[in-house]
């Protein structure tokens, strides 16, 4: 089972800041937001900084809150995008401006001279309350000279030509590396086991184990269940199994770090038999077919595993029935609807 379900990681690095980065899993985790804030960063003075980042879905899209103390001042912001993307690395950016001032000097400079666009935010701005609007496009952060100008008379050829001497080039560690995307499509799978009624004669033990592909908002699997034998009630009965394979379609809501699949799909498969407290007990098999609906949640307590737990209706399309020989009373019949509860782990790749 998918989840857009966040970690939340708590570094610290030389430069002394404590950052605390919370985020859906679809978005860049927080090594890659650590990597653009020491990569863009020019000089910057160890000293105390606490940050606390929380990137959560929004109507917009992605939204970001960042909290950032610096000694006695302080600094909020809240960022919106369609993109995480986007707005997880414009919130990076505004990190690195609180460590390394110089960054936001080099972008002044940078839009003298050039095309406008939108400013960088400056850290040092007290910005409570934080204000919301769309993650500001960057400008590459380049030095470029001043234009010339233009009401300036032309040298004359007795006049001084020398070429300037040219400003200090942005290291490259000042541009932010480029971050993949999340992947498309994931491997995902799952392994549970529970109790369930109605196939067989009394109530026994169920295990399914999926495995299938999801995107982000949805997966599709192939299934295997196996109901382990149970032996009815009655004087003269029947000890059945049911084998069955299927497949799902889940539509699956993310909120967090918890993911809500609803799922539909089929069964097919094959119950056993075997007769119990006659003279002569006899093997038989028969054909079992069902539709299956079923929802459930999980919550990742990793990247990659979570804890997940479904309840699963199912109506029989096609009801194994067992007879004695000759009389031909019946002393199975599978039930018409079924349930079954269950909890395993799922992971994804």
């Amino acid at each position: 089972m998918m989840t857009l379900a966040g970690l939340l990681i708590t570094l610290t690095d030389p430069t002394g800041l404590e950052l605390t980065w919370n985020a859906p899993l679809s978005c860049p985790a927080s090594v890659q937001m650590r990597s653009i804030i020491d990569r863009t960063i020019v000089t910057a003075t160890p000293r105390s900084v606490t940050a606390h980042v929380e990137v959560t879905p929004s109507d917009e899209g992605y939204r970001l809150e960042l909290r950032v103390v610096d000694g006695s001042s302080q600094l909020e912001r809240t960022l919106t995008s369609t993109s995480c993307q986007e707005v997880s690395e414009a919130g990076a950016l505004i990190l690195a401006m609180t460590l390394d001032p110089r960054i936001t000097s080099l972008a002044t400079a940078s839009t003298a001279g050039g095309p406008q666009g939108d400013a960088l935010p400056d850290p040092s701005q007290d910005a409570t309350p934080s204000a919301t609007g769309p993650v500001p496009s960057v400008p590459p952060v380049t030095e470029t000279a001043p234009a010339p100008d233009a009401s300036e008379p032309t040298p004359r050829a007795f006049e001084s030509t020398a070429a300037p001497k040219d400003p200090d080039p942005v290291p490259p560690s000042a541009k932010a590396p480029a971050i993949a995307k999340p992947r498309a499509l994931r491997f995902v799978g799952r392994i549970e086991a529970g109790l369930g009624v109605g196939p067989l004669p009394t109530l026994g033990a169920t295990v399914l184990i999926g495995l299938g592909i999801a995107g982000r908002w949805w997966r599709v699997e192939a299934t295997g269940n196996y109901w382990p034998p149970v032996t009815g009630d009655d004087p003269i009965d029947v000890r059945a199994q049911l084998w069955s394979a299927g497949g799902r379609g889940c539509g699956e809501p993310i909120w967090r770090r918890l993911t809500f699949p609803i799922c539909g799909g089929f069964e097919v498969g094959q119950m056993i038999a075997v007769g119990r407290g006659a003279e002569e007990n006899l093997q038989a098999e028969s054909l079992w077919a069902a539709l299956v609906l079923e929802g459930g949640l999980a919550f990742w307590v990793h990247r990659n595993v979570g804890l997940s737990a479904r309840l699963a209706g199912h109506a029989t399309l096609r009801r194994p029935q067992f007879e004695t020989l000759p009389s031909e009373d019946i002393i199975h019949l599978a039930g018409r609807a079924g349930l079954a509860v269950s909890g395993g782990v799922s992971f994804r790749l």
